[in-house]
């Protein structure tokens, strides 16, 4: 494998993380409903931003407290408040969990990590040499936006995916394994020590959409997929819409010759 990084990908379940995410979800008129209206009236109060603090703060159980605010949003407080909520919720169905076991049982995680080790090296993360790293990946039935999210517990990175989205679809669990890969290098990411990676540069690059760095990983999770899992993936890009909402951000990466 190029590059100096090894990486062990888990995937687990976790009830903690599966009951805040389903009560994410839409009223469906089931017996969260009330839970679920009162946790969006929490976030509707709240930048779009924030999710990505309080997702692994509350969904990875509690015993974590948030600073007072950031960037002056009071997060502890409505942190808090989801925690709560979150007791009083009733025991997510079973068949929630007997989806994600399903899914996780289909993967291969020494795939997806060498597969992440691909997308780490093109996109030029750069580790010491022999760096060995573990990324904990909470595999959850539905509710994440998306299908992923990655923040930070415990000065840690902590990746969040979801199933359902692609659950009967021909799609299968190439797509799920896309996801995954996705989210972990979101965590390599926020783990490496380099200014000089692909994504720094494009990151810092005057007046350029956030999405001009977050779309190599697309492209590049959706190559990792094809070359180590399935020859005929087809990229989350094209079949979910994301390329043709940002034709500019294409037109640039395929400028630069990194499509």
């Amino acid at each position: 494998m190029a590059g100096d990084l090894t990486l062990d990908i888990t995937l687990q379940y976790r009830v903690s993380a599966d009951t805040f995410f389903w009560l994410r979800e839409p009223c469906d008129g089931g017996v969260v409903d009330e839970l679920r209206q009162e946790i969006a009236k929490i976030y509707s109060e709240l930048p779009r931003w924030a999710n990505v603090v309080l997702a692994p703060v509350v969904a990875g159980g509690p015993g974590l407290l948030l600073p007072e605010d950031v960037a002056g949003i009071p997060l502890r407080s409505a942190a808090g408040k989801l925690a709560s909520l979150l007791a009083e919720a009733p025991p997510v169905p079973a068949e929630r969990r007997a989806l994600v076991e399903e899914a996780i049982s289909d993967l291969d995680p020494i795939e997806l990590g060498e597969a992440t080790e691909w997308v780490a090296w093109r996109l030029g993360l750069a580790f010491p040499t022999d760096t060995r790293m573990v990324i904990e990946v909470s595999v959850v039935a539905a509710g994440i936006a998306l299908g992923g999210v990655t923040g930070e517990r415990d000065e840690r990175p902590a990746c969040f995916v979801a199933v359902e989205a692609y659950d009967g679809s021909a799609l299968g669990s190439s797509m799920l394994a896309e996801l995954i890969i996705h989210e972990a290098t979101h965590a390599v990411d926020m783990l490496c020590p380099s200014p000089t990676s692909l994504v720094h540069r494009l990151r810092e690059e005057p007046g350029a959409s956030p999405q001009l760095w977050h779309a190599t990983f697309f492209l590049y999770a959706a190559e990792a997929v094809r070359r180590r899992i399935d020859p005929g993936h087809r990229d989350y890009g094209e079949t979910h819409g994301y390329n043709g909402r940002s034709p500019a951000v294409m037109a640039t990466l395929a400028a630069r010759g990194i499509l």
